[in-house]
């Protein structure tokens, strides 16, 4: 049974209803003339790319069970709350912009923090989109079941889940740190909120052990400052780990 926290590895989309296959070739072309086609303000075009872009969000959407496909988030049915999502980013690739294997969903921290960093393999073929699970060094929506790649741990962080270098990859590509800290901080509740999730995010995201004890000292003054036990035990297992 799929975990209730869990995207669903999503079929990729095979048949389009809201636009025709002469169309979406047509698109296919000029997608990959122009990196900025995604978004074109051109009259003749804008009402094709935004009924692709539509089908494709909904498709997604319900596929990968109403979840972000890289931190697993619930996202909003509204599709100004998320992305389509470029797997293989279409600035450099824009011969992919429109090819439904490299497209699906995710929230606007994901997607805007991946931004356009590389996530294919070295010596990856790039005749077509790549469609083996090794050519890609984050979790693939598409290729990878999420459960297996990350996990939930004592403190309701997401980490990799058996050491799963593809799990700490996407966590560093995508910013999940910025979701893990925004969780935590709920815990630090009455302090000072915005502080403590500051905080938690430059304890997750730096990697000197000075820096991560600075923060640590930081989130120490606000849960002495309010005397807040639940904050207390996420500061202990927190101080443990560094």
């Amino acid at each position: 049974m799929l975990h209730p926290l869990s995207r669903r590895k999503a079929e990729v989309l095979t048949v389009l209803n809201s636009v025709s296959q002469e169309d979406h070739l047509k698109l296919k072309q000029l997608g990959a003339a122009d990196n900025k086609f995604w978004s074109t303000d051109d009259e003749a075009h804008a009402p094709l790319v935004a009924a692709f872009r539509t089908e494709v969000k909904d498709y997604y959407w319900g596929r990968q069970a109403r979840r972000c496909c890289y931190c697993s988030k619930e996202l909003d049915e509204s599709k100004a709350a998320y992305d389509a999502e470029h797997i293989i980013h279409k600035d450099e690739f824009p011969q992919f912009m429109f090819e439904l294997a490299n497209l699906s969903v995710a929230c606007r921290t994901c997607n805007g923090v991946k931004k356009n960093k590389l996530v294919l393999a070295l010596n990856v073929t790039l005749a077509e989109v790549p469609r083996q699970s090794s050519d890609y060094t984050i979790v693939h929506p598409h290729l990878d079941e999420w459960s297996d790649h990350f996990r939930h741990d004592e403190i309701s962080r997401i980490v990799p889940a058996n050491e799963s270098m593809k799990g700490a990859k996407t966590i560093e590509v995508c910013g999940i740190h910025y979701l893990n800290a925004a969780r935590l901080a709920d815990y630090f509740l009455p302090a000072d909120h915005k502080t403590v999730q500051q905080a938690l995010e430059g304890l997750f995201r730096v990697k000197s052990r000075g820096w991560k004890i600075k923060y640590l000292e930081v989130l120490n003054g606000l849960v002495d400052e309010h005397n807040f036990q639940p904050a207390r035990e996420i500061l202990g297992a927190l101080k443990d780990e560094v």
